[in-house]
């Protein structure tokens, strides 16, 4: 028994003292990280930082970018969080020319559409010149008269007979190499 040492009450009420001052410090600190982590988003929301500066459109080379950019129904000065995702890209792939659009942010305000768009597979003669077929079967805007399409084949629909969508639909299937060798 005289092996075992015997420690005072006094020696020990200052160590347990100082192990809850210790203890009550980390909590303080903890609560106190929490408030002002809370206090800086409360403040961040409130504040024209979470409004949206800049809308950038990627992947569009025939549409156009105030098109996509009106037809999102984005504008700056909407909260970033606020944004109704599925909505706007609805409307952005309502576009005849957008096959498929993403929407997303980019912290601290600037949100990001990125577009594919259908590819060119042909052109449509007609009386106001040369119409680009997309994919999809749509037409767009006529070429200027003294520019000849080189690149795709040239459709001559005379009668209105010819269906354009099908037309569309098995010529975006065709190889490069085959589009190339029609006239």
């Amino acid at each position: 028994m005289s092996d075992k040492k015997v420690i005072s009450v006094n020696d020990r009420i200052p160590s347990l003292k100082e192990q809850r001052k210790q203890r009550a410090n980390r909590r303080l600190l903890l609560f106190l990280g929490v408030f002002f982590i809370l206090l800086v988003l409360m403040i961040y929301f409130q504040s024209p930082l979470s409004q949206v500066k800049a809308i950038e459109v990627n992947g569009n080379v025939v549409a156009d970018q105030d098109e996509i950019i009106e037809a999102s129904g984005l504008s700056s000065g909407d909260s970033i969080w606020n944004l109704h995702k599925t909505e706007s890209v609805e409307r952005i792939e309502d576009l005849k020319e957008v096959a498929t659009a993403e929407l997303s942010r980019k912290l601290p305000n600037t949100v990001e559409i990125t577009i594919t768009e259908y590819p060119r597979v042909g052109y449509v003669k007609q009386e106001d010149g040369y119409r680009p077929m997309l994919e999809s079967g749509s037409l767009l805007n006529a070429l200027p008269e003294q520019e000849i399409p080189s690149d795709a084949p040239v459709i001559v629909a005379e009668d209105g007979n010819v269906k354009l969508e099908k037309l569309a639909e098995e010529l975006g299937k065709t190889s490069d190499q085959i589009k190339e060798r029609i006239f």
